[in-house]
């Protein structure tokens, strides 16, 4: 049976984050000096878990750059064969 993993990123301080909770199997959590806060965050995390959520980080790209991620996620990009 094929399935399909409904995502979103969540936690940047928008409205509709519980609404969208309820549609979505994973969610990307903003962090960082993406968007939103740590309060945010926080509240945005404990709803998905409470809702059996998957959960990831949404991370800026200033983290992404500092921690070499960046690097790797520009090499993947220009190499669609990987």
């Amino acid at each position: 049976m094929r399935t399909i993993d409904f995502n979103a990123d969540l936690g940047e301080g928008g409205t509709e984050d519980d609404t969208i909770i309820g549609l979505i199997h994973s969610a990307n959590i903003a962090c960082g000096g993406h968007a939103g806060n740590e309060a945010t965050m926080r509240r945005t995390i404990a709803t998905a878990m409470a809702a059996g959520i998957k959960i990831g980080a949404h991370l800026d790209t200033k983290i992404l750059k500092i921690s070499g991620v960046w690097r790797w996620s520009c090499l993947w990009k220009k190499s669609p064969s990987w």
